[in-house]
């Protein structure tokens, strides 16, 4: 699932605007309902990783559509914020 969703995500990128337009829409569902989630799954897999050590935050922009969407598998003790840690 993460595969397929990140191919379509890479497909989507040469349409890339800030706009909301269709292929934009799409590629924040992928972000929200497939990427963000399949790497919650994949952190809570990993024998090391205590449940609650690592969150996941994604994002394809808000208001405006960036031009490249995130993900960030942080400690939020360590580092609270996208800015800071």
């Amino acid at each position: 699932m993460l595969k397929t969703a990140l191919e379509k995500i890479l497909s989507l990128q040469p349409r890339w605007s800030n706009k909301n337009t269709p292929e934009m829409k799409e590629r924040g569902r992928l972000i929200r309902e497939a990427i963000q989630p399949g790497m919650e799954n994949l952190t809570g897999n990993i024998d090391w990783v205590v449940e609650g050590d690592f969150l996941v935050e994604a994002s394809d922009g808000i208001g405006n559509k960036a031009r490249v969407p995130w993900v960030r598998i942080y400690n939020p003790f360590r580092s609270p914020k996208t800015t800071q840690g």
